[in-house]
């Protein structure tokens, strides 16, 4: 185990669960060895696996909002701040596909993460539309949150269901070029 104290490191490793076993198939053993502690250490700190499994989920995405928030009040122009943005949206849902299942998911196994959700999603197209509207983009907030709510949801969608067989269906956008039309036509539909 590590040096953190070991509420943080059973939290940690909670995360680190669910990405490698899927929340469908999490179990309270699979965390207490991941964490290589004992399932009442689990039950000590955290009571339920439910409520592990919602702290974890609530932990993952203040990370997403705070580094969220720090791209899009940094000094760079708005193209580069969304830019940055949609990148590491993208890189998400590669690196850590199995998270962003459990925070769509979550919904449909824990009822009390629907609100979560929901309240994710709309903090994220709320920062990212007062960071375009603060620039004086010309577009109207219509515009915004629709083209946010299409770019956003085709990100998700491609990192879920991207599969050989599902090739004609998506542009792979780890493609260094189709990426770089991606990225290039998101931000234009944006400004």
């Amino acid at each position: 185990m590590s040096n953190q104290p070991t509420k943080e490191h059973i939290l940690i490793s909670t995360i680190d669960a669910i990405e490698k076993h899927g929340l469908d198939n999490l179990t309270t053993r699979l965390i207490a060895e991941e964490a290589g502690v004992n399932n009442a250490a689990l039950h000590y700190y955290y009571g339920t696996k439910d409520n592990l499994v919602e702290e974890a989920l609530n932990h993952t995405a203040n990370h997403m909002l705070g580094d969220t928030k720090d791209i899009l009040t940094t000094e760079e122009s708005i193209e580069t701040r969304l830019r940055e943005l949609l990148v590491y949206i993208i890189e998400g849902v590669e690196n850590f596909p199995n998270i962003i299942r459990a925070h769509l998911m979550g919904p449909i196994y824990y009822a009390n993460r629907r609100d979560t959700l929901t309240q994710l999603l709309g903090s994220w197209i709320e920062l990212a539309e007062n960071a375009i509207r603060e620039s004086g983009a010309g577009r109207s907030p219509q515009q915004i949150k629709f083209s946010l709510n299409m770019i956003f949801s085709y990100i998700i969608m491609y990192g879920l269901f991207k599969t050989q067989e599902s090739e004609d269906a998506w542009m792979d956008l780890r493609e260094p070029v189709t990426r770089e039309r991606f990225l290039r036509q998101a931000v234009e539909m944006l400004i």
